[in-house]
């Protein structure tokens, strides 16, 4: 069943349960800062003969909607892995991020279980000698529990750089935009710079509204209106000043309701 794997900084979602869910089996592994929402998580301790399993894995720093040791209906019989600083249980996960619906899987601020409640991990810590140990980034005092960092410059987005940005989050078409939203991309590749512009659906013009460097892909655009459309573009800019024009995207924001400080 395998040994040694680092299970680390996924987000899993929509896993169907009669399929399984997701079950890390074997042992020795690292299963760290990841995020699973709308499904469970199996740390499983065995299965049939086999030897017990996960007895010397660490799971740390994970969001999870149900920890548990098997499935759904037999959740906890005893996971037999080293557990630290891990949120869990009746689907906790999805309340404590900021959009999962549009692909923002960070915490909202108000998520004080979840902001600086991680554990640090260093080859110490680690099941196995063999283990890679992640690269772990954190903005503030201890890492963030769940995949991703609630004050990172930088939202990592699966997926190649293209020349021009892409992969916008909120994604195009996107309805329900929280009022307090953050427009992100994946950047284009070997860019500069990148230039966000942003405007109401119905107006004639698309202004600059804003300018970041090359390691940075978050634009706060203030508070947005409610049910109000709106389209943006980001353009990439090369060393060179060339602009690779980006394509247009459009969302609608949700009704109005209290506001969420980001």
């Amino acid at each position: 069943f395998g040994t040694d794997a680092a299970v680390f900084e996924n987000v899993f979602f929509d896993v169907e349960s009669g399929t399984g869910g997701n079950k890390f089996k074997g042992d020795y592994h690292l299963f760290a800062k990841n995020t699973a929402f709308d499904c469970f998580v199996a740390i499983p301790k065995g299965y049939g003969d086999t030897d017990v399993h996960n007895a010397h894995s660490l799971v740390c720093n994970n969001l999870v909607d149900h920890l548990v040791e098997w499935n759904m209906k037999n959740r906890v019989e005893g996971i037999p892995a080293r557990m630290i600083s891990n949120v869990s249980g009746g689907g906790s996960a999805r309340r404590l991020l900021r959009d999962p619906d549009n692909f923002d899987f960070r915490p909202k601020a108000q998520s004080v279980v979840l902001i600086n409640r991680g554990k640090p991990i260093d080859r110490a810590d680690l099941p196995g000698k063999v283990i890679r140990l992640p690269e772990m980034e954190f903005a503030g005092t201890n890492p963030d529990i769940g995949a991703y960092e609630q004050e990172a410059s930088c939202y990592w987005i699966p997926g190649c750089n293209f020349p021009n940005a892409s992969a916008p989050v909120p994604p195009n078409g996107a309805h329900e935009v929280k009022l307090d939203a953050d427009l992100m991309w994946l950047n284009g590749r070997d860019a500069e710079r990148h230039q966000v512009y942003l405007a109401p659906a119905e107006a004639p013009e698309l202004p600059l509204v804003g300018t970041l460097q090359a390691d940075a892909n978050i634009f706060d655009p203030g508070t947005l209106v409610p049910e109000k459309s709106y389209r943006w573009r980001v353009d990439a800019v090369a060393a060179d000043g060339g602009v690779r024009k980006g394509a247009e995207w459009v969302f609608q924001v949700e009704p109005a309701h209290e506001i969420a400080l980001k």
